[in-house]
């Protein structure tokens, strides 16, 4: 829906790059730090609930913004909203499933999430065309109507949330991390710093992706948002799927004592395709090579995905994994997310018009280098996973 609204609201390319990454991600970022505290606490469930029912209320409130400040400051709204899942759920996952598992467990997450996202998108880029194609009262454009829609589901699951399972018991806070001898010993904070600057790095460039994908295909190449929203459905059902399911695979596959120095090289594989692909749809002249590109990085980049939260679970101790995961989430929104589009985008402004996917390809490529940096450091740090282990029990 960006191009839509950016033109009905006349945002320039850093407006709408702001709304769809920086404007969700300040307040999701810092609200997810009080809320992972108080996640290690009390039940998960009715954390949950309370946020999806104030995410999807300001969802609907969206529809009355008339310029880029109200709209914006909803979208903070919807960030605090949406801070509340992701410190809640995989911890669950992880406390509910055997170690054997656990990268499997949250890639079902992930890739479910990644399904009913995909879908949503190719569905809403029908909606849209169908209502512009029919008379709209007044000035109420047809992104609103859509706004009003997708927050009717979120309102109904609130009330389920009672009835789902309250996930793992809650753990003694004082057991160590397991790699916190490893920490000591030679990489000190290195194992949260540089997971959570690649992960940054990691999700800067996918959101990079995701949000300018269709409004590239748009501008250059003349798909229409039906044809560029089955585009970027694809997307992301291959990159939150078919990605997500087989990297999990082979992290579990490498065993226990190797998951997480695995799970380091295929999110390595996975940015580092991301930024090519990026570089190849700059560098296209034939739609069909443009989207054959597109689709393959988010097919690579979606094996890392579910690999780096993790990461994050196995590195954390078991008593603060809400809390970990919670200062995960503000990496990778605070310095991922809400970095990544305006980045392209004001590249974009700053080459002039028509130059978004040059835009797009700069920002993929120096955000795909220094986060694949950061990841592979920190495998060789930890490429010894069983030897870390061995010393920290012994310790």
């Amino acid at each position: 829906m960006l191009p839509s609204i950016a033109a009905d609201l006349r945002l320039t390319d850093t407006e709408a790059g702001l709304l769809s990454g920086f404007a969700f991600a300040v307040l999701f970022s810092l609200a997810s730090i009080p809320i992972g505290i108080l996640a290690d606490r009390i039940d998960r469930r009715w954390i949950v609930g309370l946020g999806l029912a104030a995410w999807s209320a300001l969802t609907a409130l969206q529809a009355a913004a008339r310029g880029f400040g109200a709209l914006f400051a909803i979208r903070l709204g919807v960030g605090i909203g949406e801070a509340t899942l992701a410190p809640c759920a995989y911890p669950i996952l992880a406390e509910s499933f055997p170690k054997s598992f656990t990268s499997r467990a949250i890639g079902f997450y992930v890739a479910g999430a990644a399904t009913l996202s995909g879908i949503a998108i190719a569905s809403i880029g029908g909606l849209l065309d169908r209502l512009k194609a029919g008379h709209m009262p007044g000035d109420f454009a047809p992104w609103r109507i859509v706004f009003l829609v997708i927050a009717i589901p979120g309102l109904i699951l609130a009330l389920l949330t009672p009835l789902i399972g309250s996930g793992g018991a809650r753990l003694d806070r004082s057991m160590p991390s397991p790699y916190a001898g490893a920490r000591a010993r030679g990489l000190r904070t290195g194992v949260p710093i540089l997971l959570y600057g690649g992960a940054a790095a990691f999700y800067a460039t996918l959101f990079v992706l995701f949000v300018w994908t269709p409004t590239i295909f748009i501008r250059d190449f003349g798909l229409s948002s039906t044809q560029a929203g089955a585009l970027l459905g694809s997307e992301q059902i291959l990159s939150g799927v078919v990605g997500t399911l087989f990297g999990a695979w082979l992290a579990d596959r490498a065993g226990p004592t190797r998951r997480v120095s695995s799970a380091l090289a295929i999110a390595s594989v996975g940015l580092a395709a991301m930024a090519a692909g990026l570089v190849a749809i700059a560098c296209a002249h034939a739609v069909l090579v443009a989207a054959s590109a597109a689709i393959v990085a988010a097919l690579l980049g979606g094996m890392g995905a579910s690999l780096l939260p993790m990461a994050v679970q196995e590195t954390s101790a078991p008593g603060a994994r809400s809390l970990a995961t919670a200062l995960f989430m503000l990496a990778i929104n605070l310095f991922g997310t809400g970095l990544g589009p305006p980045l392209a985008g004001g590249f974009s402004d700053a080459l002039g018009p028509g130059h978004l996917r040059i835009g797009a390809a700069l920002a993929g490529g120096l955000l795909g280098a220094a986060g694949v940096a950061m990841l592979l450091f920190l495998r060789r740090g930890l490429i010894g996973d069983a030897e870390y282990r061995a010393q920290d029990s012994a310790s």
